[in-house]
Parts: structure tokens; sequence; C-alpha cells
């Protein structure tokens, strides 16, 4: 057993005390700050990995992404030192708990609207390009925070060229295999946040067989017809048959 003089530290300034979550885009750990008496996240990348995410973090709105509040470059890595949230993602609350009632996932796909609407909005605009219940987390007071920039991408124009996709609640356009084609836009964060419903609503993971082809109505008929309409505009495969932009979505929750 490591006793706290024996854990690593980051930089000589963070001590590690647990490691959270491995993926694709890097290591979490969650880490004690010393001098300030304070936890934070800490997010292990490779060195050679894009800057978006470094770049973003320092610059969104701090009430509804976690901000970075240092980097540090070490010979194992570079780490992103982050606002620790207290609280549990989607994902967690889903298994734990399943289903989400309709009205509450009618508030977190409002909440979901602002905070990509708000990457959207930014100059240059950003797309998220990550959206999914692992992804998102309710803070103890309720809050919503958007977390892992590690797909984002900036927009040069209409569109971007999107560098990864999770199975299941990436856009079918964010998987094309020919770069020359590849191309994402908002309506594939439109998709993203339906996907991310699908998901909350239907107790299901998209990720696995049969790939979300179950209909809402069919996995969960007490889900109300006009909801299930929203959630399936968004996953169309077609982009322009999607809502067009998150604006736009975020109009049709509100007179739902």
């Amino acid at each position: 057993m490591q006793t706290k003089k024996s854990r690593p530290k980051i930089g000589g300034k963070y001590l590690v005390e647990e490691e959270l979550g491995k993926g694709g885009a890097g290591t979490v750990f969650r880490v004690y700050d010393e001098r300030l008496d304070k936890v934070w996240a800490a997010k292990k990348v490779k060195r050679t990995s894009v800057k978006t995410e470094e770049r973003l973090l320092g610059k969104v709105d701090g009430s509804l992404f976690p901000r970075i509040v240092d980097v540090v470059e070490q010979a194992d890595g570079k780490y992103l030192i982050m606002d620790w949230i207290e609280g549990e993602t989607l994902q967690q609350r889903l298994a734990k708990s399943g289903p989400f009632l309709p009205d509450e996932a009618v508030r977190i796909g409002l909440m979901l609207c602002r905070a990509l609407k708000a990457l959207h909005q930014m100059q240059p605009p950003c797309l998220y390009l990550d959206c999914k219940p692992s992804n998102v987390m309710l803070d103890k007071d309720g809050r919503l925070w958007l977390i892992d920039f590690g797909s984002a991408v900036e927009l040069g124009g209409y569109e971007a060229i999107p560098l990864s996709a999770s199975p299941g609640y990436g856009a079918p356009e964010q998987f094309i295999l020919d770069e020359k084609l590849r191309r994402v836009d908002v309506r594939s964060d439109v998709f993203g946040l339906g996907m991310t419903l699908y998901a909350l609503l239907g107790g299901l993971n998209p990720a696995k067989p049969p790939y979300g082809a179950c209909r809402l109505s069919q996995c969960r008929p007490d889900v109300p017809e006009k909801l299930q309409e929203i959630v399936e505009k968004c996953i169309c495969k077609n982009p322009a048959e999607r809502y067009q932009t998150i604006g736009a979505l975020e109009r049709r929750w509100k007179i739902f």
C-alpha cells in the first residue's frame, strides 16, 4: 500500500490520489495540491497531441466546462490540471438508477444545448464532437458540466475535419474513412446530443448491438411522442434532416 509520501507527484506539486479512467484521449487522475489544500483533476495526454483541448479549456466558460489551471510537462508526458467536479457522470447515474424520466431528460437536453451553443459561438467556433453520457457530469448541485475535450476541433470555416469519434455516439460523417470526404459541422454535435438523450431515455448503450436500432417508441413507450420526435430528428443519418443548429434545437426544447 502506498503511503502519502511514496505516492507520485506531478510536476513535484500535485500528489496523485487515484486514477479515475483511461481512454483514447488520455488518462485522468484525481490529484491533491498540498500548497493550496485543493483537489484538482489531472489529465495525462501525449506530448504530440493536438493542443486544441489545452487552448479551449483556457478560455471556456467556467460555469459550463472545467477550467484548465496549469500545464505540466515531464518525462512521462504532459498533464493538464483542471477543476475537480464533485458529482457523477450521466453514464454512472444510468448504470446505478436506470433510464431517466422524460422531464429530467428534457432538462438535461436544454443544459446540453446551452453548453454546446456556447462552444459554437466562440471565436473561432468549436465543435465538441464527443457528446455521450460518460462525458457529461452532474455535480452535487444538479449543474451540468461537459468534460473531456479530446475530440474537439476548431472551425476554420463552415466545416472541419474530425480527429476521432466514439462508436454509437459519433455522427456518421465522423466515421468516413476518406479524409477528403470526412467533414463535420454543428449538425454533428446535434447528432451526439440526440444519441446521448436516446441512451438516457432508452437505457440502452448505442455502442453495442443492436447499435441504436431500437426506436424509443419500442423500448420506452412511456416517453411522450413529441419528445421521441425531437430525439429521432437529432439522430437522422443525413445531416440535412437534423436540426441545423443547436439554437434551433434549443428553441424546440423550450416549446416542448
